[in-house]
């Protein structure tokens, strides 16, 4: 996905949107700056936003100032001090590209070379993604321009951001769509919900992250006591140990009611995607978490009867592949002091 990252980007020749939650010094940002200089010296217009929280670790420094002086517009979202923000909870954790408004990009993948396997954290890092063309592009652009203008106060005329342009080989729908802390609605969280009530066959989830609230908790074990084949899959090798520790304390009663449970081995696992019956799959940034659903802007990709389905299904089949399946003898019951530590994490579970 990188390299048709890479292509897009130079192939821009009205502007560049970039938006996301991590930005990294590193081989991938030198290049993605080189071509950025490139284009700016074309006439392309860049704007670039990245969040102060997730954006602020392993900057090169003076960044945003030697963007800025490239001729990038560029915005932090939510800065991080002061510290008593009442919104510092409240992360912009999508990942977004936009060229000319004819190609976007969504995913997993942050700005740093780990998501591109140029540096080994955890073995092989494992991601997933979508790129769109046509008419699916347009919600990117909106949403872009939404928060641009949420951040400073200036507005830009969407008609000379859409193209709305045709593809000849197009087939089925696509829906996307952002989702916040501020859209009580929570529709990240109801799609997910609704894709497991309504799966007819199966329904397969990959997340870095399982902290379930317990309505999508009782749907997982409802689909699966009604002989819905449901999978998901998670890293063997964790990012964030806490979190890792709550995810694996899912584990037990999803199994026992007949949800099974893989660990992506090769390596970590940060794809965020879901498929179902071969008919409907989404892709974007949201993990299965309570910061996703309820702190984070996100979007996600909604793809019906297209052929990704079909291609996000076969990549769920070659993933189970390689991974390993938890079964309840696997689960080890834990000594007194991480039960109390697993109660303490539970309660702060919004928080990690």
């Amino acid at each position: 996905m990188y390299e048709d990252i890479k292509e897009a980007l130079l192939s821009a020749k009205e502007y560049i949107f970039l938006e996301f939650f991590i930005v990294r010094k590193g081989k991938m940002l030198t290049e993605i700056l080189e071509i950025i200089q490139a284009k700016l010296k074309e006439g392309v217009k860049v704007y670039f936003v990245y969040d102060n929280f997730g954006g602020s670790r392993d900057l090169p420094f003076r960044f945003k100032q030697k963007i800025r002086k490239m001729g990038v517009k560029t915005k932090t979202f939510n800065r991080i001090f002061p510290i008593l923000n009442l919104s510092f909870n409240y992360r912009d954790h999508r990942k977004i590209i936009v060229v000319d408004g004819k190609i976007a990009f969504t995913g997993g993948i942050n700005i740093g070379d780990e998501y591109i396997n140029r540096k080994i954290r955890f073995g092989y890092w494992k991601d997933g993604g979508i790129r769109l063309k046509g008419k699916g592009v347009a919600n990117f652009v909106l949403i872009f321009l939404n928060v641009w203008e949420s951040l400073t106060g200036e507005h830009l005329d969407s008609k000379k951001f859409i193209k709305n342009e045709e593809v000849s080989d197009s087939e089925g729908y696509v829906i996307s769509f952002q989702d916040g802390p501020l859209n009580y609605n929570h529709i990240i969280h109801e799609v997910y919900l609704t894709m497991i009530n309504t799966a007819e066959k199966y329904i397969y989830i990959s997340t870095p992250y399982l902290i379930l609230d317990d309505e999508i908790l009782l749907a997982l074990k409802i689909a699966a006591a009604r002989g819905i084949d449901v999978r998901i899959i998670t890293p063997k090798k964790p990012d964030k140990k806490f979190v890792f520790m709550v995810t694996k304390e899912n584990y037990k009663s999803l199994i026992e009611a007949g949800v099974r449970i893989y660990e992506y081995t090769p390596g970590f696992i940060h794809t965020k995607a879901v498929v179902s019956d071969d008919d409907i799959g989404t892709i974007g940034t949201s993990n299965f978490d309570f910061r996703s659903f309820y702190l984070h802007y996100e979007d996600i990709s909604l793809i019906y009867k297209t052929k990704s389905v079909k291609d996000l299904r076969n990549d769920f089949i070659e993933t189970f592949a390689i991974s390993e399946e938890i079964e309840a003898k696997d689960i080890k019951r834990n000594n007194i002091f991480k039960r109390a530590l697993l109660v303490v994490l539970k309660i702060l579970s919004p928080l990690l």
